[in-house]
This record gives structure tokens, C-alpha cells and sequence, in this order.
């Protein structure tokens, strides 16, 4: 098992945790796992298993993507689908060229 990707579960469900408020003992509880397996997620010690990862992205309203990708990769995609479903900005439409230099603005920002 990869080290980053460990990283990139603890991260994640670190910031899934803070968003929506909850502790190890409620994820434990709901998932059926014990407290110090969370811990253990949370901490970098162990990846926690597929069946895992499938129930906490249900318990999180999420995918299993956004438990297993970087999060700052997922801000990137998240702005992309916005931005190509965006259709007009303070009533002015945009065209794909105007699209094309939000992304490279944002890409800018974000690196």
C-alpha cells in the first residue's frame, strides 16, 4: 500500500470529519468499526479497507474519488465542471474563450 495514498485518506477524511462535524466515536459507531481503527485512518497508520472505503464516502454523501484523490486535485475538477457548465457571469455570456482564460486564471491561484 502506498504511503501517499494513506496520506491522501487521512487528509481527506480529516477535512470530511471537520465539514461535517463529527468525531471518530460517531464514524466508528456508524460504520461498525472501533474507535481506534478510525484513529489508526485518521493517523496514517492504515488504509482502511474497500468495504470501508465504500461506507464512509455513504456516510460522507461523497464518492469513493473524493476519499482516494488528493484534495487539491478535486478542488481542480470541481472548478472545471463549473466552469463548463457556466453559462453566463453578471448577465454577459461566456464564450469557451473566456472559459478557457478563467481555468488558466484559476490554475494560477491555485498553484
Amino acid at each position: 500500500m502506498s504511503v501517499d495514498l494513506i496520506k491522501i485518506v487521512a487528509e481527506n477524511l480529516t477535512y470530511l470529519k471537520e465539514k461535517n462535524n463529527v468525531t471518530n466515536v460517531e464514524i466508528a459507531d456508524k460504520l461498525g468499526v472501533s474507535k481506534s481503527a478510525v484513529s489508526e485512518w485518521i493517523n496514517q497508520k492504515k488504509m482502511p479497507r474497500r468495504g470501508a472505503i465504500l461506507e464512509l464516502a455513504n456516510f460522507f454523501k461523497v464518492t469513493t474519488n473524493e476519499i482516494l484523490t488528493p484534495l487539491g486535485e478535486q478542488n481542480q475538477r470541481d472548478l472545471n465542471r463549473f466552469i463548463d457548465i457556466a453559462k453566463t457571469y453578471k448577465g454577459n455570456e461566456l464564450t469557451p474563450r473566456d472559459k478557457k482564460f478563467i481555468k488558466k486564471l484559476l490554475d494560477g491561484i491555485f498553484e
